[in-house]
């Protein structure tokens, strides 16, 4: 297997679309993997965050 050390992507839009898949797979799996369910929470608060901040500072 390649070692590869980028598996965060660079663009912000990749960022936010790979947080959103993570917050769907722990919704699901999360409990089962043993993640803290407030872990779970605060992964979909700043995930939201994320995706609100720059629209807003856009409207003002």
């Amino acid at each position: 297997m390649p070692k590869n050390e980028d598996w965060l992507p660079s663009a912000r839009s990749a960022q936010l679309e790979k947080a959103k898949n993570w917050n769907a797979i722990l919704a699901v799996k999360g409990t089962v993997w043993g993640v803290p369910a407030a872990d779970v929470t605060e992964l979909l608060t700043l995930t939201t965050v994320a995706q609100e901040l720059p629209d807003q500072a856009m409207s003002a």
